[in-house]
């Protein structure tokens, strides 16, 4: 994406209190996994009840609040806004949000940038959320990777069920060219929508790549359609994907169940492969799937997908 100087917190719904909605802090990220950005520029709203002003959402301290209370109830869409200053705009690749009342918290909410403060573009749409915890902070992910990569660049498991936890998980994730017994995510970028706000940076998309078994990429599973993938620097012929389940505790129930794996063709998200009913986990237990399903370990791929044929 481009800079842009305006971004918000676009809400159309809370998480179940008629009358209050607020935030503790909001960040806006330039980097994966990076600093705060907001900071010299003015924080505002469509509204706020005083003296809970917009600025306390974004002055760093967890004593301070936005908060909007109507008791006659509030009505939706509220946004909350950061203006970075004229020539000073920021691409946003993610944005985290700490809860003040779990009851009172944004629900379904969308990021929004703008270049004149009138016209609004939305990065990205999430909700209904359900697992916010006072006084923690959840990350999501804003990178538009779908529109800065070329056919079969990036990879991605899109998941919609799992094996029964509030969360989902994978330890590692492995995907391999035809032939190859080894994974050929190096030197690229993992992504995923978003990362569950229990364990911090720990549990980010990189965790799931990075060789170490002990370690794992959470999501939000309750909250929406969930996706892990990976960006690669060229366009890639994967036809295996290995999963490893986490290595501890629920590890087994957060486990996918339902899932495609999908690649990118330059345009829109294409489906290579359906699986459905993956049940029966184990904890580190490393399953492999390609075009045809299940199976024992990579192999070369004999269903790759007609997109590849030259005419």
């Amino acid at each position: 994406m481009a800079a842009h100087r305006y971004w918000r917190v676009y809400i159309t719904e809370n998480t179940g209190s008629a009358n209050y909605l607020d935030l503790r802090e909001v960040e806006f990220r330039e980097t994966i996994g990076g600093a705060d950005a907001t900071g010299s520029g003015t924080a505002y709203a469509s509204s706020y009840t005083s003296p809970y002003i917009p600025a306390n959402a974004f002055d760093n301290s967890a004593s301070t609040l936005w908060h909007i209370t109507n008791f006659s109830g509030i009505t939706y869409p509220q946004w909350l806004a950061y203006d970075f200053g004229a020539g000073n705009g920021k691409d946003i690749l993610e944005f985290g949000l700490t809860a003040n009342d779990r009851s009172q918290t944004p629900a379904s909410f969308q990021l929004q940038y703008s270049d004149d403060n009138s016209v609004w573009t939305t990065t990205l749409t999430i909700g209904p959320t359900v697992e916010w915890t006072n006084g923690v902070l959840r990350v999501f992910n804003a990178d538009n990777y779908d529109t800065q990569n070329g056919d079969h660049t990036a990879w991605q498991i899109h998941f919609t069920a799992n094996n029964g936890a509030t969360e989902i998980a994978l330890s590692q994730v492995g995907m391999f060219l035809a032939g190859s017994a080894t994974s050929d995510c190096s030197g690229g970028s993992p992504f995923a929508n978003s990362v569950s706000s229990l364990g911090g940076t720990a549990n980010f998309p990189a965790s799931a790549f990075d060789g170490v078994p002990s370690s794992q990429w959470l999501g939000n599973y309750q909250d929406y359609d969930n996706r892990l993938g990976y960006r690669f620097s060229s366009g890639k012929s994967i036809v295996t994907v290995g999963l490893t389940a986490p290595t501890g505790g629920t590890g087994v129930s957060q486990a996918p169940k339902n899932f495609t794996i999908e690649y990118w063709n330059g345009s829109s998200w294409q489906t290579y492969a359906t699986l459905t009913n993956i049940t029966g986990w184990s904890l580190g237990q490393t399953r492999y799937f390609n075009s045809g399903g299940e199976i024992s370990a990579p192999v070369a791929g004999s269903a790759w997908p007609t997109v590849f044929v030259t005419t």
